[in-house]
């Protein structure tokens, strides 16, 4: 973790540090995104006033199956901060593992964190793309049917190439419906539509693979 790292979750640190900018920018930005009340959150959130490289940006931990923190991501909390999201990690693993169902027979994974957390067993890579190990910890996953939720972002050369990739492939790819068209992501969903969770059963309703998600793309462009 960030050096002196303050848990954002734990009332007396809050209450020490509370009059700090970024303390308060930091709780700000979770409350407004939902990020404490989100289904899937991670429900702890960090902050180190210290640390050379992470200071002042929210951390956000990625937690194993035993609940230890693995690698963390962070994110920046001011427009002069850059860039948006930094990652620190030994070997980068899945965000969200330890907050899995094996009562629900799928998996949604996410290029980000903040998204999965919407979306009971959402997964996020933290990238377009898994690491060698987060594939490893997929196949592992025995049981789960997958499903890839990319952000809805048109103007993105990089990820209509993935999804494009992706669905030759034959994964289940999210194809977004036409009501949701106007939000970017499932977090921006969620704040304008005041939600804690994206219903999974939606999820599965507006996945398709193959010749059929080719079809819904297409028709949606």
């Amino acid at each position: 973790m960030p050096q002196n790292s303050i848990d954002l979750s734990d009332p007396p640190q809050v209450e020490y540090f509370k009059d700090n900018k970024y303390v308060k920018l930091a709780l700000e930005y979770c409350s407004n995104r939902r990020l404490g009340t989100a289904i899937n959150s991670c429900k702890r959130f960090y902050l180190s006033l210290e640390d050379k490289v992470h200071k002042n940006r929210l951390v956000i931990p990625f937690f194993d199956e035993s609940n230890k923190v693995v690698c963390y991501q962070t994110r920046a909390l001011t427009q002069n901060q850059f860039p948006k999201y930094l990652t620190k990690f030994g070997e980068k693993e899945l965000f969200g593992l330890s907050n899995i169902d094996s009562e629900l027979p799928y998996v949604f994974i996410f290029e980000g964190p903040i998204d999965s957390m919407f979306v009971k067993n959402g997964l996020a890579m933290a990238s377009l793309s898994p690491t060698e190990r987060q594939l490893q910890q997929l196949n592992n996953l025995i049981g789960y049917e997958q499903i890839w939720v990319f952000d809805n972002d048109k103007n993105n050369q990089q990820t209509s190439r993935k999804i494009q990739k992706y669905t030759n492939e034959g994964k289940k790819i999210f194809i977004w419906p036409k009501e949701f068209m106007k939000f970017k992501d499932f977090n921006e969903v969620c704040c304008s539509l005041e939600l804690d969770e994206i219903p999974w059963k939606f999820v599965v309703k507006n996945s398709a693979q193959g010749q059929e998600a080719l079809i819904k793309q297409k028709l949606l462009k």
